[in-house]
C-alpha cells in the first residue's frame, strides 16, 4: 500500500521542529530531524525554504536575558547554574530547560 506524502509540507514541519528543538538544546534530536531533511527530494528544499523562514519569523520573540544565559550554561553542561538562572521564568522553553537541567544535574551527581 503506497502512501502519498507532500515533501514540501514535510520539509516545513521538520524545519519548524528543528527550530523548536534547537531552542530547547536538544542537539541529538536536531541531528535526527536534519537527517530526515537530507532524505527529502531537492525540490522540497527549494519550495519549502521560504515557508520555513516565515515560520521562524512568526515564532521569533525577543528572549529574556536570563533565558539566553541559562541556555548558554545548559549548553556548557553547567546544569545546576542553568537551573538557577532559569528559575522564576515561566515561558515554555525556560520551564523545559530548567526541569531538564535539574534532571541532568541529578544524573551527573549520581554518576560521581
Amino acid at each position: 500500500m503506497a502512501h502519498d506524502y507532500d515533501p514540501v509540507s514535510i520539509y516545513v514541519e521538520l524545519s519548524a521542529a528543528i527550530y523548536e528543538l534547537e531552542t530547547r538544546g536538544l542537539q541529538l534530536q536536531v541531528k535526527w530531524a536534519a537527517e530526515q531533511l537530507v532524505g527529502l527530494p531537492e525540490h522540497a528544499y527549494e519550495q519549502g525554504a521560504q515557508k520555513a523562514a516565515q515560520y521562524k519569523t512568526q515564532q521569533f520573540q525577543p528572549e529574556h536575558p536570563r533565558l539566553i544565559q541559562g541556555r548558554s550554561l545548559f549548553e556548557l553542561k553547567e546544569y545546576q547554574r542553568a537551573a538557577h538562572m532559569l528559575s522564576g521564568l515561566n515561558t515554555p522553553v525556560a520551564v523545559f530547560l530548567r526541569c531538564y537541567a535539574l534532571y541532568l544535574a541529578g544524573d551527573k551527581r549520581k554518576e560521581e
